[in-house]
Order: structure tokens, then sequence, then C-alpha cells
């Protein structure tokens, strides 16, 4: 897919086929990640395992990166020139995020996580308006570098202790050094590149102005995919894990102070794009509540409740880039009297973001049940009630998103017009989200089956 792009930035009239490509394209791949799901094998002397495991992660960043695609698929906010290029590095960054799921070893981990990430830092770059832009990217790039400079010092330092770089080694052997320095700071450098691709507090600090800056093409993808990859790189450094005291307690308050943080910050935003950001640094810590559990619950609730936050997230960002206005970033006042301009729209707005917030009977709400069980049954009780009132202060900007779409009438706002396809978008996010929120169950043991085979 890359390389067809890379042939379509030197054609002319290319924007027209690069769109037309690139929704094939995306459902071609979305279908071989399902027929291939069952694969196994191991690659290039042990480096890449291809797995039950990797090919689930694969499968959603297949779903995902198609849903991508066809909610900017009209490109309001990339200049039309730059289709075929913003395509290309959008493609080249998913390719890096594939490599990255099935890498088990560290130093093809790290070229994985570069190629996927200087590809999205290009991507960047490519709008055509808003201002931030290139601010955003700079930005992205700079903390970027950091967290690639401490991952690689830590790989580093593992390295020197252990004289092995294959994280199947690493998983058993670092319990056996619980005070060994080169080790404890190696493996903290390492988790640190992880946490920042899942913009976990404190390592949050790009996720606002790049989600403010980048364009609603590009910021769907910046807030999804990377993240199921980083979720995917965490069980395969900690579901195999012993659960080591000093561990657990720094898991249990990165889960507390990002949940806290992200949730007290959003209340202050208007924008709703980087409400969405501070939004994504309170769902890390949720999610971080399944893996401090330390055992398949727990690492099973982390996949289901990944597979549903990207559901509800692409849910929340078609909305806005069906009705922003020429692909500007859009605030609450721009879902004024929703309801009346796009009733579709405003029903899936209003159940993927009652769904953020955990109200039944949504899959939000299912996926924080199961979170919080499981870390409630490995003694984490404090950290579930403080979950718990995180939930309630999130209710207020959720609610918000919904009461302005409901409840404020239209001030000579346009009327949104949807395809056919547009309609079948709408209904599929609406209904998955309440389908899998109602019965789970199937979801659930698929996910318990991902990590039964990692184990």
């Amino acid at each position: 897919m890359a390389l067809i792009f890379f042939f379509l930035t030197i054609s002319q009239n290319k924007e027209t086929r690069s769109r037309n490509f690139a929704l094939l394209l995306s459902v071609v791949g979305m279908i071989i990640c399902f027929l291939s799901i069952n694969q196994n094998s191991v690659l290039f002397l042990g480096t890449y395992k291809i797995d039950f495991f990797s090919q689930f992660f694969k499968t959603l960043l297949g779903i995902g990166f198609f849903l991508i695609i066809f909610l900017g698929k009209e490109l309001k906010g990339i200049s039309r020139s730059c289709a075929a290029p913003f395509y290309l590095f959008l493609t080249l960054s998913l390719l890096g995020l594939i490599f990255l799921i099935s890498s088990v070893e560290l130093i093809t981990l790290f070229v994985s996580l570069e190629l996927s990430s200087y590809a999205l830092y290009i991507a960047i770059c490519f709008r055509k308006n808003g201002g931030w832009q290139t601010e955003a990217a700079i930005k992205y790039l700079l903390f970027g570098a950091i967290a690639s400079g401490l991952m690689l010092f830590g790989i580093g330092y593992l390295l020197l202790a252990l004289k092995d770089t294959y994280i199947s080694s690493l998983v058993t052997t670092i319990p056996v050094f619980p005070h060994n320095i080169p080790v404890i700071l190696g493996f903290c450098m390492l988790l640190s590149g992880v946490f920042f691709k899942l913009a976990l507090f404190p390592f949050h600090f790009w996720s606002p102005d790049v989600y403010q800056g980048a364009s609603n093409e590009t910021t769907p993808f910046i807030a999804t995919l990377p993240k199921v990859a980083a979720i995917a790189l965490l069980l395969r450094f900690l579901n195999l894990e012993t659960g080591q005291p000093a561990l657990i307690q720094s898991l249990v308050l990165l889960s507390a102070a990002s949940m806290t943080f992200g949730n007290l910050v959003a209340l202050a935003q208007q924008d709703l794009k980087r409400l969405l950001a501070y939004s994504s640094i309170a769902h890390a810590g949720y999610i971080l509540m399944g893996l401090l559990a330390f055992n398949q619950i727990g690492a099973a609730a982390a996949v289901y409740y990944i597979t549903v936050y990207l559901m509800m997230n692409l849910a929340c960002f078609y909305v806005i880039a069906k009705i922003s206005p020429q692909g500007k970033n859009v605030s609450f006042s721009g879902l004024s009297g929703l309801y009346r301009r796009s009733p579709w729209l405003a029903a899936t707005l209003a159940v993927s973001a009652l769904s953020l917030a955990g109200i039944p009977p949504t899959a939000g709400f299912t996926g924080k049940l199961f979170l919080f069980t499981a870390a409630f049954k490995a003694g984490h009780n404090y950290l579930v009630v403080l979950a718990a009132i995180n939930c309630a202060i999130s209710l207020f900007f959720y609610l918000n998103m919904v009461r302005h779409a409901y409840t404020r009438e239209p001030e000579g706002l346009f009327s949104v017009p949807l395809s056919g396809f547009d309609y079948l978008i709408s209904i599929f996010f609406i209904f998955i989200i309440i389908f899998l929120g109602i019965l789970p169950n199937s979801l659930f043991n698929i996910a318990l089956n991902v990590i039964t085979n990692l184990v």
C-alpha cells in the first residue's frame, strides 16, 4: 500500500485516485488481517513472532485504519495536492505499528517504533489550515526523540546487565535481579517509551497540543492505533512478570495520577479534540488498572477495553470530522443543535460519549466493570474507589457534549448531509458500542484466548 502511494506521489491527477486507493486498500488490508488471524510463525532468528496474540492486535489496527480512512475520505483538512504523500506516511506509520506488535526482540522493536513515529511526525504537517500543525509536529518530534532516547538507553542497560535482548528472556530474567541497578534503570527507561505512546501521565505532555494541531484526518490515527500497539507491548512486558512490589506500586501511582489529572484538566477544555486528548490520558490510567492485576483476567480486561476504546474514540472523531467546516477544529458551540442538523450524528455522539463516561448499557461501562473488578480482586481497593470518583468527574464534560447536541438550538449552522455509507458507519458505531456492552462475553472470551496464547 505504501509503495502504491509512493508511485502516486509522482503521477498526475492523483487526488481522486489516492482517496479511492486508500479506501480500497484499507478494506483489502482489513480482510487480510481477518483471514490471517490464526497464522503462526517465527521469523528472522526469532525476532518476529506471528501468533494469535499479534494477529488479533493487527486485526484491530486493520479495522481502525479502515475507519480512519473512511471518516477522513473528504480530506477537508488536508491539501488536495498532498493526498498521496499524506496517505503514504499514514500507511508507513501503520506498517511500523504492525512490525512493533510482532517484535519480540528489543532492537527490532525499537526500529519498528521509530518507523511508526517518524512517519507520523511528517503526517501532522500536511494540515492546510488551523495554524498549529507545525508547532504540534515539532513538539511531537522533540518529546518523541526524548522518549526514544530513554528507550534506547534502557535497551543498552539491559543488554549490558543481562546479555540478551529477547523479551521472553528478559521477562523471566528481570525478577531474578530485583536489586540490580542497571536492570531496574533499563526496564524503567524501556517502559517510559511505551508510556509515551500510551500518553500516560507524566509522559502525556505532547498529546493535547498534537491532538489540537493535527488535522481531523490525522488525529484519530494518533489517538487510537499507537495506543493499541502500546497495550500489546505492555502485555508482552508485564503479563508474564511476577509482579514485583516496587513495580506494582509504581504502576498504581501512575494509574491514579493519570486518570485524576486527565479528568480534572479535561473539565476546563472547550476544543473537543483537546478534550479528547486529556480524556485519553485518563483512559490510559483505567487500562493500566487491568495490567497491574498481573493475572490473565486483568490482562483480558485491558484487551477488551482497548478494543471498545478504539470504537468509542473513532465514533467521536467521526462526528467531529463530519460537522467540521473546512477541516477546522470543533468546540462545544459547534455541536449546538446537532440533533436537528443530523440526528444520526447526534445519536452516534451521544452513544460514544455515554460509553466513554461509563454509562450502562454501553461497552464503556462493561469494560470499566471488568477493569475495576480485576483491580479489586488483586487488592487495589483504594485505586478502584479513586477510579469510580474519576468516572463521576468525567460525567460533566461527556454529558456536556450530549447537552450541546440535544438541548442547544442551532444558530444558523449548516445541516450535515450524509451519504448512504455514512449512515451505515453511524449505525455500525451505535450498534457495536451497545452490543458489546450488553453481550460482552464473546469479545471477552476472545481477549482471554489472546492472553492465554501469549502465556
